[in-house]
């Protein structure tokens, strides 16, 4: 009997100890959620504050000169189509990791995915243990890979670009992944337009809590509004696509966007968009600034940048990327110059 009893009220105080136990983490448990959910916001809200004074900002000066950015091209270090992601942590090995294709002499069959990183958002190196390109073909003349876009997952970095095959009329979207910006993994097919013609290009993509809002252009033609959004989680899209929209002011209304960098911060949603005049396509591209409550209708444009007169980047400015933090804004643009050389530029915010 007296064993029995010392028995059930040893169970009976740690059962009452392990309650306590779990009562007491799940109130600390609680307490960190709010303490991050607090710093998160201050985050956000730092954030917008800064996006608010870089507003007042615009339009920027140009770059005196571009960035050297070193490529697996030979001849030269022309390169296009920034995307920069930017972790003061370096979780994955890096403060700055920069995605970006060649294009020299701005031709597209140098145009294969590449990745470069860099300690002061300046100085920029191929990763040791890397050699670029992450993905490149044995018939040039007919594919080639463009349109990078880096981002993270929470986990790991992901490259999204664009297969071509222009005889063909093919285009994919596909994906690596990494946790170092080294080894990264076989690309996937993300999305397949087949052979139908040119479509599926300029991905740009919002990832949290695993869930994909993903921009991409619909049609590959000039001259023509066709980015749409999707929603995608677990290897499936939740949401089909959507028509995104552009508001352009009286004074740019026959402009039209082509490579467009989609981010969010807070609830609202910005585009940095790269635009033509449709009449005159692959010159006079300038860089716009717009904002959105729901992700597909965009407004309060802003002009960013355009092209000089007789600088590196007096063609067209092109793809860009913005990096906003709490202390600081980086746009990363990149520019064709009218002896067609591709170049990527800084300008700090």
């Amino acid at each position: 009997m007296f064993l029995l009893g010392c028995i059930v009220g040893v169970f009976f105080l740690s059962s009452l100890i392990k309650k306590d136990f779990f009562i007491n983490n799940t109130e600390e448990i609680n307490a960190i959620k709010i303490i991050d959910k607090q710093e998160l916001k201050e985050v956000i809200e730092k954030k917008e504050r800064l996006l608010n004074e870089f507003y007042k900002t615009l339009p920027l000066e140009n770059s005196v000169e571009p960035l050297e950015i070193p490529t697996y091209v030979e001849r030269d270090n022309q390169a296009i189509h920034p995307s920069v992601y930017y972790d003061e942590d370096r979780k994955f090995g890096y403060k700055w990791v920069m995605a970006f294709t060649p294009y020299s002499l701005s031709k597209d069959f140098t145009e294969n995915p590449s990745i470069v990183v860099s300690e002061d958002g300046v100085n920029w190196k191929e990763p040791k243990g890397l050699k670029n390109p992450l993905a490149i073909t044995d018939k040039p003349d007919k594919i080639h890979y463009s349109d990078t876009e880096i981002i993270s997952n929470g986990n790991e970095l992901e490259l999204w670009y664009r297969q071509s095959d222009k005889p063909a009329k093919l285009s994919r979207i596909l994906r690596q992944k990494s946790k170092d910006a080294v080894n990264w993994s076989k690309p996937e097919i993300i999305f397949d337009y087949g052979t139908g013609g040119f479509g599926y290009g300029a991905p740009s993509v919002i990832c949290k809590d695993n869930v994909y809002e993903i921009y991409y252009r619909e049609k590959m033609k000039l001259a023509e509004e066709s980015y749409v959004k999707i929603k995608y989680s677990e290897n499936k899209i939740k949401e089909e696509a959507i028509p995104v929209n552009f508001e352009y002011t009286e004074e740019y209304k026959e402009f039209v966007g082509w490579h467009i960098e989609f981010r969010k911060i807070g609830d609202k949603y910005y585009a940095l968009t790269m635009a033509y005049p449709k009449s005159t396509p692959w010159q006079g591209g300038k860089l716009f600034l717009f904002d959105s409550d729901d992700g597909v209708n965009f407004k309060n444009m802003k002009l960013v940048l355009k092209p000089t007169k007789d600088g590196f980047d007096n063609k067209t400015i092109y793809k860009s990327s913005l990096v906003v933090t709490e202390d600081f804004i980086n746009l990363y643009y990149s520019s064709i110059s009218k002896d067609n050389k591709p170049y990527i530029s800084l300008i700090k915010g």
